[in-house]
Order: C-alpha cells, then structure tokens, then sequence
C-alpha cells in the first residue's frame, strides 16, 4: 500500500486502530472513493455488499417512514463504519445510508471483509465494540429525544 493511501485509511479512527499488520492485509481490498453528498448507499431491505468507513464524510442512517418521510438515526464519522455487522455473515440493511456530507470514503466488498472478519479476532473485536458503543449512543439519543426541547436536541449536529 502507499503511504499516502494507507494515510487515507487511517484516516478513520476504526480502521486507524486496528493492528498495523491487520491493514496491510486488508489493503488490496480497501479501496478509496469520494462520494457526493446525497448518494444512497443502503435502502432498507438491501443485501450489505459493502462496508463503507468515512475519512472525511458523514454517513445518515434514516429510519424510512410508511409515508415516505425520513427520520435520522444515527450519523456514522471518521469514527465508525456502515454495514459492519455484515462481517458476520449475509446481513440486510435496516436503514437508507445516505452520504450526508460528501467526502473520502474507505470500502471494502462485504464477502471479503466476512473472510476477514473470520480469520482476524482484531477485527471481530472492533465491530463488537463498536456495536456497543452505537446501542449506547441509540439509548442516549431516544432519552435525548424524550426530555429535551427542539433546539437542544439539534445541538447534536
């Protein structure tokens, strides 16, 4: 890998923490791309064929409505992944993953980051613990959502 390339990655916080020798194995895979704001990625139902890590984006997770309408989950950084849990077999998407803030990407083919995730317990670990971290988040930001107004529950973004 280049190190500009491999500086790219690490750009990332999950993949900037995972074992050095763990992201040269991955660096034939990882492939860097830009994506504009507004690209969808996921609609909900959809097969995981890639996991995405932002460098410079933001990634939207939105809860589709029965009308149409969207609802903000969750926002996925330079701190985190989309579509992670496929590294555990065929997984669908729950959410439309939109490209909230257009920038650098990290991705990777969801059946090679399963083969990955099989070999490599770094890896495993770092979904694990990241999944904690967004239930944690998840809770937080239904209580947020409960007791604060309006204008404070927008000094999240």
């Amino acid at each position: 890998m280049t190190d500009s390339l491999a500086h790219g990655h690490r750009d990332n916080r999950l993949l900037a923490a995972l074992p050095p020798e763990m992201l040269v194995q991955m660096e034939d895979d990882l492939q860097q791309i830009s994506l504009p704001r507004g690209m969808v990625l996921l609609e909900p139902g959809d097969a995981v064929n890639n996991i995405y890590f932002p460098q410079t984006g933001l990634i939207s997770l939105l809860i589709v409505t029965k009308d149409g309408g969207t609802v903000e989950a969750a926002t996925v950084g330079r701190e985190g992944g989309v579509g992670l849990q496929r590294g555990y077999g065929p997984r669908r998407s729950f959410t439309r993953a939109t490209a909230q803030i257009g920038g650098r990407f990290s991705a990777i083919g969801a059946k090679r980051f399963e083969q990955l995730v099989s070999d490599q317990p770094a890896l495993r670990d770092m979904i694990g613990s990241y999944t904690e971290v967004a239930l944690a988040e998840a809770h937080q930001l239904a209580a947020c959502n409960a007791t604060h107004d309006a204008t404070s529950r927008l000094a999240r973004w």
